[in-house]
């Protein structure tokens, strides 16, 4: 990151006059404030926010993430990486970033969730949920206490949230349909696994898939929807039995975050052809699984982009009251296959 010494190098003034420019204390003329920007647009500078906060008198801000147990899926873990992060960004703000995990996406998990961070004393708080009316509800009585809330991963729709970074879940539905017309060039006979059925995104992702599959004019059939609960040993048997109840399915489209006990499932089942197989994320092991051959395709969400984003909203907010201009924060949906790992 460029210095405020290095601009005023480029600039031809001393640091001082530098300091008066970027942050609006006045006293300098047009055309000197003209180069000291030009000099800080080339050499892309940002300002530190920690030290903007600290400036302010405001710091140790209580912000709470609440998701879903890395120990159970590793995409978790990634989203966690990123909110850490930012933590390191803001260091010396004295951002005080606390986790609390979900053992299971019920309504009560979540709303129990979401009132210890309350009662801890958070200042701010990021979470992933579903869009369970008594789960809305509470977030909006958060919101409206004074609290922002950041929702992650899964659009909650009129929550009242700051704002929601994640995948576009019809978009990325939409996405994995291209894939199976390009990588599918026989009639395609589709088996599904979703995580949830509660959750917002897995449900726009099923419906971006059949509207893309519709669009593209070509014959399809559904076999089988499951549900996995995001968990690999579920995963295992669900493909496992499904597979062999439905020999026709020559497509998988796995929508869970348990992907690769499906992948194990099929190669446990040693099958004289693999269906081609369309999935999210880049953890170990769908990379694991994409250097076999036994994914044909996943596409990434940013996970790290994800908790990263998150924590730097609120922290925006809670130090400047900077609402965000965007309260959607899409990821981008990348098409990853074994030759571009």
């Amino acid at each position: 990151m460029a210095t405020m010494m290095e601009i005023a190098r480029l600039a031809g003034v001393s640091r001082g006059t530098v300091d008066r420019v970027l942050n609006g204390r006045g006293g300098v003329g047009p055309e000197t404030t003209e180069r000291i920007l030009r000099a800080a647009a080339q050499l892309e500078y940002s300002p530190n926010k920690a030290a903007r906060a600290l400036s302010s008198g405001k710091r140790n801000f209580l912000i709470e993430f609440i998701l879903f147990n890395p120990g159970k899926a590793h995409y978790y873990l990634d989203i966690r990486q990123g909110a850490l992060s930012a933590v390191e960004e803001l260091q010396a703000s004295d951002v005080i970033l606390k986790f609390r995990y979900l053992e299971n996406w019920s309504e009560q998990e979540i709303l129990t969730r979401l009132n210890e961070a309350v009662a801890d004393g958070a200042a701010g708080i990021a979470v992933f949920a579903t869009s369970a009316p008594a789960v809305v509800e509470r977030i909006r009585e958060i919101t409206q206490s004074g609290i922002p809330v950041m929702t992650v991963g899964s659009e909650i729709p009129e929550c009242g949230q700051l704002g929601f970074v994640g995948s576009n879940a019809y978009r990325a539905g939409q996405t994995a349909a291209g894939l199976i017309h390009l990588i599918q060039r026989q009639e395609i006979h589709l088996g599904v696994i979703l995580g949830f059925r509660s959750r917002f995104y897995h449900n726009r992702r099923l419906t971006g898939l059949t509207a893309g599959l519709e669009e593209q004019g070509r014959p399809w059939s559904l076999s089988f929807v499951e549900c996995s609960n995001d968990d690999e040993f579920d995963c295992f048997d669900i493909v496992k039995e499904q597979m062999l109840l439905h020999p026709e399915v020559n497509t998988l489209f796995l929508s869970t975050s348990s992907s690769y006990g499906a992948c194990r499932a099929l190669e446990r089942l040693k099958l004289p052809k693999l269906p081609k197989v369309v999935c999210y994320d880049k953890t170990p092991g769908i990379r694991e699984m994409l250097q076999k051959g036994v994914i044909s395709a996943t596409i990434g969400q940013e996970p790290v982009r994800q908790g990263r984003k998150a924590v730097l909203m609120l922290f925006d907010y809670l130090a400047f009251g900077a609402v965000p201009r965007e309260k959607k924060i899409y990821t981008e949906n990348k098409i990853i296959i074994r030759e571009n790992l």
